[in-house]
């Protein structure tokens, strides 16, 4: 898992660098700069702890991206 959460990191940080203040699509999502830092947000705290316990996505579409990513979500 951690290599997809490195992988979906980059990814994001790329379209970050490439389109910083417009909507892009990731994995036929569209998404705001927000959506792309609350990604790099729980995909940090995936690589520290495992889980997100405590934290919760209200987000459908990040939801969406971590699933397409193959990445598992557990709350």
């Amino acid at each position: 898992m951690n290599r997809k959460l490195l992988a979906l990191r980059a990814k994001v940080n790329k379209l970050i660098d490439s389109s910083e203040y417009k909507s892009v699509k990731l994995y036929g999502i569209s998404c705001s700069r927000s959506d792309l830092e609350m990604v790099i947000f729980f995909a940090d705290i995936l690589l520290r702890q495992g889980n997100i316990n405590g934290y919760c996505i209200y987000n459908n579409d990040i939801k969406k991206i971590f699933a397409e990513a193959g990445i598992t979500i557990e709350s």
